[in-house]
């Protein structure tokens, strides 16, 4: 009976001897080394280490515009803006290259005071997708007088009598095919001269400030 007392007072001071050793070893019950940092590093708060590369996104290259970009349509302003409509007249179709001519006129919708009309600021512009892609400047000549009536249409003295279906764009040559539009611009001044009194249906406006007027545009395929 003692010999059996003394075994079991042996084995279990073995096993508790067992138990402490592990408790020591792993005081939280993990492995302890799954949260160490490796040597020479330092764990950041985020879990990301502090040495990680930063990449820097390059800038956007700038806008270029096309080649055939030479402007764009513009408004029409002054007192003819809203008195005053250009029509015009010109092949429905032309070879790539080719000069056209056309008939630009201007109309009223009531008698308006004399304006002048001003060639160097006058052109034929030629358009596609809203940009101007070809045009004929006015020429420097004298201004020329032009005297409203309402009802009557007028040749707009003013603008170019024909535009080469050309781009624009320093040594583009030929326009390619396909459709287009041809818009004419009129440049004019009021007549510093006018000394009628305003009848309530014209603005007044000074004489020397410069406007354009612009035309509904006129279809034309290139071919």
């Amino acid at each position: 009976m003692l010999t059996r007392r003394l075994a079991n007072g042996l084995l279990l001071l073995v096993a508790g001897t067992t138990l402490a050793a592990c408790a020591s070893s792993s005081p939280t019950g993990r492995d302890s080394t799954v949260d160490t940092p490796a040597a020479g590093q330092t764990k950041a708060s985020s879990g990301v280490s502090n040495d990680a590369p930063v990449r820097v996104t390059p800038s956007a290259k700038p806008a270029v515009l096309p080649a055939g970009e030479c402007g764009r349509v513009p408004t029409s302003a002054g007192p003819l803006a809203h008195l005053a409509r250009l029509t015009v007249a010109a092949p429905s179709a032309a070879a790539a290259g080719a000069t056209v001519a056309l008939t630009v006129t201007i109309s009223a919708t009531t008698d308006a005071p004399r304006m002048i009309t001003t060639p160097a600021s006058s052109a034929v512009l030629v358009v596609q997708n809203g940009r101007v892609v070809g045009r004929a400047r006015g020429v420097t000549a004298p201004e020329v007088p032009l005297q409203l009536t309402s009802g009557v249409a007028t040749p707009a003295q003013a603008i170019p009598k024909n535009v080469r279906l050309d781009s624009c764009a320093s040594g583009a040559g030929a326009l390619a095919a396909g459709s287009y539009s041809l818009v004419a611009v009129l440049g004019y001044r009021a007549d510093p001269m006018n000394s009628a009194p305003n009848d309530g249906d014209v603005p007044q406006q000074a004489g020397g400030q410069p406007f354009v007027l612009v035309s509904a545009p006129a279809r034309i395929t290139v071919t």
